[in-house]
């Protein structure tokens, strides 16, 4: 590996752990593609390396941060630039109007971002998640 993909897959990965930052759908794919093909190839020595764990993809639905970033939780979905752009264009023109309510949010990335976009929306959990994260997020709003 060389070290401008170290960078960029260090880059992906903190993105992903950011509340402020999105990454694409690209650096996404390729992170779990050469994260797939080092647990594969080479027992994931290049993962641990560089994210403290052998293997980012535990199972095919979740990417698990408790390991990685000291969340204690696990991110089932990755939100990345595209996505968010595209569900705000869509929320935006459904002709919605008022606060729109996420469920489930987890560490309310999705919601934060959503309103970075222009748009009402307040996330609700159960709050099961390790304190220092809902901490982080109300300090951000």
């Amino acid at each position: 590996m060389t070290e401008v993909d170290e960078r960029r897959y260090k880059e992906t990965f903190d993105k992903i752990l950011d509340l402020d930052r999105l990454p694409s759908h690209q650096e996404v794919l390729d992170l779990i593609q050469f994260s797939e093909e080092d647990w594969w190839h080479n027992e994931g020595r290049e993962n641990f390396r560089l994210f403290g764990t052998e293997h980012l993809m535990a199972r095919h639905y979740l990417f698990p941060v408790g390991l990685l970033g000291g969340f204690g939780s696990n991110i089932y979905h990755l939100f990345t630039g595209e996505f968010v752009d595209s569900l705000a264009s869509h929320i935006k023109g459904s002709g919605i109007s008022g606060p729109a309510v996420e469920i489930a949010a987890g560490d309310g990335k999705l919601s934060y971002q959503l309103r970075r976009k222009g748009l009402d929306i307040i996330a609700t959990d159960d709050y099961s998640m390790d304190f220092h994260v809902i901490q982080k997020l109300m300090l951000k709003d």
